[in-house]
């Protein structure tokens, strides 16, 4: 079903996003599929982290389940649908 909906396999390191952008993606562990985004953080001026971070938030108001970058994790993203977001404040999704 996800494939054909143009969820591809990939990795987030493989995922083209740029900073400012997100591209919606999931994480299928145990036959439960996880939404989310691929993204990038912005911690200072000059130091990002990209991301797969869920929708779902933990206890302490982070990303539930997050796949960093050189995680070798195959979630399915969709790179056809880009959504321009504030790379400032990334978890207000």
């Amino acid at each position: 079903m996800l494939l054909e909906l143009h969820y591809l396999p990939a990795t987030v390191s493989d995922t083209p996003v740029s900073p400012g952008e997100r591209v919606p993606a999931f994480y299928v562990a145990d036959g439960v599929a996880h939404v989310g985004w691929v993204f990038w953080e912005k911690f200072t001026d000059t130091k990002l982290r990209k991301l797969f971070g869920t929708v779902v938030k933990n206890r302490k108001g982070g990303w539930a389940i997050q796949i960093p970058r050189h995680e070798p994790t195959i979630i399915y993203v969709n790179t056809d649908v880009r959504i321009a977001m504030d790379v400032d404040n990334p978890s207000g999704f």
